[in-house]
């Protein structure tokens, strides 16, 4: 050990007697890493020190007590020459017999470190580190240890230690996963509706007459056919994304681009954005004006459609850039930055719930008071005896772009409301809209807005928590051809590979959120059905609704658990005179 020779300057090694050359306890775990010294772990020098504590030398190649007994190192560091007027280190001993500066020698007699067997090495620890390993014993023995031959800290988990290209091959996996079980299921959708056609339900066919049955079939294997492509062409964008360096030369140009890091992380996250919506316009525009206006659904002018289009990018503007601005600045300023990124997107998220009502709606529809009639009586008496209060009962003009009927009951506070399609209005009668509208009056009743609100805080803190363990991980940017050099780089970078990683995890939760949402529906057909007493009027309007939106109500029980965010009609109707 004292023939170790280290260059000036550089890094120094104190090693400890008691308990040489167990080398790593029980089977290498990650608990059994922590045990190891890191650079910063002295005291004395925080910004010089490599500290090996005693289970880590048999590992790094110094001679094991149990085989090569009365080595008997001391404990005492050894240190290469430091620059005059540097700071001391070493032991208080070793700085009183140098001086003030002067070099702390080992002892005068070389001894050669002699490499333990490979029998000794602990072989369950990962590839990855036992390579680094054998790097820092192979500079240890030759004299030319930095403080860039270890890592910064300690790993915490297994995760820790992947390296690059590992991260690049889970994610492929979990992506094809994804994309396999939704392309499937789409496939079993058109196969089972092909089916159905050919030999239709009885079921089915008591609800809705022959003909109108197999134009829902029809309606429903045309979206699917259009979701297969789009599908295809969002995954095949993604793939060359990653596997080209795209995304490094997009972090490039935007830092070429900006005038400061914020602003550079901020071009960044609205180039890739920008990419995938440009990718999925085409779609869009096939699925409104070209199913939606084949089965008698569209009413909107590509005037219409376009400016739409440009409200909502305007409004991601105008919201989206404060709050990354926001998050990349704090990434600069606080150590527990993602918490209060959390916080303020929180407060934005309850705000917009608020204002969205009032502000952001009437941007793209007109909304009038329900006009006096039999309707706004029979409407009114209804919430009255359900104990509801609401800002107002509104009718919206849909009918500009679809002749879709649907209601949605929306804000929080004083701002709630309800929102009746006027082609809804137009198509029922007065006891059926009025159903519907105790349908909407149970979702406030069984506070399911808040709920999903909740879940939707939820997962945004989870995916805050994400972004701050994610900047701590240089090797997840290096697979995907990231640079993460400076913190809001690495927070843009981050924002972007959470964008990534959403879509392929919808396999593990999109199954849940659908099941939670159809629970919800299921519970509101119940209060408008027995707690509002609107009995089989809140039937007739189901059936009704389902018959003009063309909603498949027998659709493939794998795709309608995974993609269904409500029952199907079958399913409502069986419930509610079943239960």
């Amino acid at each position: 050990m004292a023939g170790i020779n280290l260059p000036k300057g550089k890094s120094f090694i104190m090693v400890e007697e008691t308990g040489i050359g167990k080398g790593f306890p029980g089977t290498g775990s990650a608990r059994s890493l922590s045990r190891v010294g890191w650079p910063g772990t002295c005291r004395s020098d925080p910004l010089a020190a490599v500290h090996v504590r005693p289970q880590a030398v048999g590992f790094l190649g110094l001679r094991p007590a149990r085989k090569f007994a009365g080595w008997g190192v001391p404990k005492r560091r050894f240190t290469a020459a430091s620059p005059r007027g540097s700071r001391p280190t070493g032991t208080a001993a070793a700085r009183k017999a140098r001086g003030s500066d002067g070099p702390v020698r080992a002892s005068p007699k070389p001894v050669r470190a002699k490499m333990p067997a490979p029998m000794d090495w602990p072989i369950s620890m990962p590839t990855r580190w036992t390579r680094e390993m054998l790097r820092f014993r192979r500079s240890l023995l030759e004299g030319s240890l930095t403080r860039a031959t270890l890592p910064d800290r300690p790993p915490k988990s297994y995760i820790a230690l992947m390296a690059a290209g590992r991260i690049l091959a889970i994610y492929l996996g979990v992506f094809a996963l994804h994309f396999a079980v939704e392309q499937l299921l789409l496939a079993l959708a058109l196969c089972h509706a092909r089916a159905c056609r050919e030999r239709p339900p009885a079921e089915a066919l008591a609800l809705l007459p022959p003909e109108e049955y197999d134009r829902c079939l029809r309606y429903a294997s045309a979206r699917g056919r259009l979701a297969l492509a789009a599908n295809t062409v969002q995954a095949v964008l993604a793939l060359a994304l990653v596997l080209t360096g795209a995304l490094g030369l997009l972090q490039r140009l935007a830092d070429r681009a900006a005038t400061g890091p914020e602003l550079a992380g901020i071009l960044l996250v609205y180039a890739v954005s920008l990419i995938f919506a440009l990718a999925a316009l085409p779609f869009l525009l096939v699925g409104q004006f070209g199913i939606e206006a084949r089965f008698g659904f569209n009413r909107m002018s590509p005037r219409l459609f376009f400016l739409d289009r440009l409200k909502g990018l305007a409004l991601s503007l105008l919201l989206g850039t404060p709050l990354l601005y926001l998050l990349f600045h704090l990434v600069q300023s606080s150590p527990r930055w993602w918490l209060w990124a959390f916080l303020a997107g929180s407060a934005l998220q309850l705000l917009l719930a608020v204002l969205y009502p009032r502000l952001i709606a009437p941007l793209f529809n007109r909304f009038t008071a329900l006009p006096e009639g039999p309707l706004r009586e029979r409407v009114e008496n209804l919430a009255r005896h359900l104990g509801f209060r609401a800002r107002g009962i509104f009718l919206m003009d849909g009918s500009r772009r679809s002749t879709h009927g649907n209601a949605y009951f929306t804000g929080l506070g004083r701002a709630k409301r309800i929102v009746l399609f006027d082609t809804l209005v137009e198509s029922l009668s007065a006891e059926q809209a009025a159903a519907v509208l105790a349908h909407e009056i149970g979702h406030e009743k069984k506070l399911h807005v808040q709920l999903r609100l909740a879940g939707s805080l939820l997962f945004g803190f989870a995916a805050f928590w994400l972004l701050g363990r994610a900047l701590d991980f240089a090797p997840l940017f290096g697979a995907f051809g990231f640079a993460a050099g400076n913190a809001p780089g690495a927070a843009a970078a981050a924002v972007v590979l959470l964008l990534f990683f959403a879509a392929p995890l919808e396999v593990l939760f999109r199954p849940l959120a659908s099941w939670v949402s159809r629970a919800q529906e299921h519970a509101a057909d119940r209060y408008a059905y027995r707690d509002a007493g609107c009995g089989e009027a809140f039937v007739e309007a189901l059936v009704h609704l389902s018959r003009r939106n063309l909603a498949n109500p027998t659709p493939h029980p794998w795709a309608s658990f995974y993609f269904a965010s409500h029952p199907t009609l079958l399913e409502r109707v069986r419930a509610l005179r079943q239960g």
